[in-house]
């Protein structure tokens, strides 16, 4: 799975690489990130299109149907698609290639404003564990992470709650849980597999130098 998210992630450094702060890896990494939410997207096109023919039955092999969409779309393949772009960054940060060129290899060793390289911005930042219980710097930046690390998947269930009612518009409301629920799977295995050194997701945020 990881050479598939090193393919994601050169993609998304060819679509979008601005080369200012906090850096063209960085950037590319939000295009990743906007490639994967494109799947929970196409779940609720697929429950639309699925409604075509089946109505506001929730029965059989359309509540099948259903929660195979949820599952795979929304759980399984956004999942399997972030962890693997995170071995890919912690790879690079370890000094492989992961499945990049040369040239984006190199590209990530570059040094941009405040967070350094990106390799170590990207790779060798804390995981969720250190953010949480071991904040480094001051209550301000604490608060950022904080705000990260809770506010922005709550916005994002709140987008993927809206596109299920909007794919399931009309009927009942409960069949929807089947689309949200999985987001829901997707960031507490996310976040699970990020309680500790040195095995967990790493998220955006520069690691501590050392002094001198």
């Amino acid at each position: 799975m990881e050479s598939i998210a090193s393919s994601l992630l050169s993609l998304a450094y060819q679509l979008f690489q601005p080369g200012f702060c906090p850096g063209d890896w960085a950037w590319a990494t939000t295009m990743a990130g906007m490639l994967v939410a494109l799947f929970p997207v196409g779940a609720a096109v697929a429950v639309a299109l699925m409604r075509k023919f089946t109505g506001n039955r929730y029965h059989g092999a359309a509540l099948g149907a259903l929660a195979g969409f949820g599952l795979v779309l929304v759980l399984l393949v956004p999942w399997l698609l972030v962890t693997g772009a995170s071995s890919v960054f912690r790879g690079v940060f370890r000094g492989d290639a992961s499945g990049l060129s040369l040239g984006e290899y190199e590209a990530m060793q570059r040094e941009y404003c405040w967070v350094g390289p990106q390799d170590e911005y990207l790779g060798g930042g804390q995981n969720v564990y250190e953010t949480l219980f071991y904040p480094s710097g001051d209550a301000f930046a604490y608060g950022y992470y904080l705000a990260g690390l809770i506010g922005l998947p709550l916005l994002a269930l709140l987008g993927v709650m809206l596109l299920g009612r909007i794919a399931l518009r009309r009927g009942p409301k409960w069949p929807g849980r089947l689309l949200w629920v999985p987001f829901v799977a997707l960031l507490l295995v996310a976040e699970a597999r990020a309680v500790g050194p040195p095995h967990g997701i790493r998220f955006i945020t520069p690691a501590p130098r050392a002094a001198g």
